[in-house]
């Protein structure tokens, strides 16, 4: 086969799905019920990254709040809750991502999502996007997945295969090289 690709594992948040709100209203909820103010959907979108449990942290830490002082277990348990009863509402597919799985199938090359999130949320989000068939592999938290650990991507097309996400930093946690993906301008 040479240099072709046998599959694109493709990251969920910020790179097929803009999920900023549907994140942003899980985590003001959950922040409304620990006494805190919300944050705006501009300030979590620099927050994002690394898991809802990241994300709390973050947004908690902005208040100069500590999320071990607040008590992890239950406030993360509590974001999960709130996000995984609407991951879609607001939601939105990016411009030319159904496109771009239509191609992908119609080529024969088969797609997978490497997420952190957990997997029954990123199987939601991608029903209610309508692209959930396009993806042979749906690996979240809780999966043992290329994300997790960088060694096992191989169900996913491996060295063959190509990662498309939102940023390098998500290219590194996966265990990608040099050339892998670049920031957006």
């Amino acid at each position: 086969m040479g240099n072709a690709r046998r599959a694109v594992v493709f990251d969920l948040d910020g790179t097929l799905v803009d999920t900023i709100g549907d994140l942003t209203t899980a985590l003001n909820t959950t922040l409304t019920e620990l006494d805190l103010a919300p944050h705006s959907e501009d300030a979590v979108r620099t927050m994002v990254g690394g898991g809802l449990a990241k994300l709390l942290e973050r947004a908690l830490a902005a208040h100069g709040a500590d999320l071990e002082a607040i008590g992890r277990d239950a406030a993360v348990k509590r974001i999960f809750e709130h996000y995984a009863a609407t991951p879609a509402s607001s939601s939105e597919l990016y411009p030319g991502a159904k496109e771009t799985l239509a191609a992908l199938t119609e080529a024969g090359i088969p797609c997978g999502i490497c997420t952190n999130k957990p997997e029954p949320i990123a199987r939601d989000l991608l029903e209610a996007m309508g692209i959930a068939d396009a993806f042979g592999i749906i690996g979240g938290r809780g999966w043992v997945s290329p994300q997790a650990r960088p060694g096992r991507a191989r169900p996913c097309g491996g060295d063959a295969g190509r990662y498309a996400g939102d940023h390098a930093h998500g290219w590194r946690q996966r265990g990608g090289r040099e050339g892998g993906p670049r920031r957006r301008p």
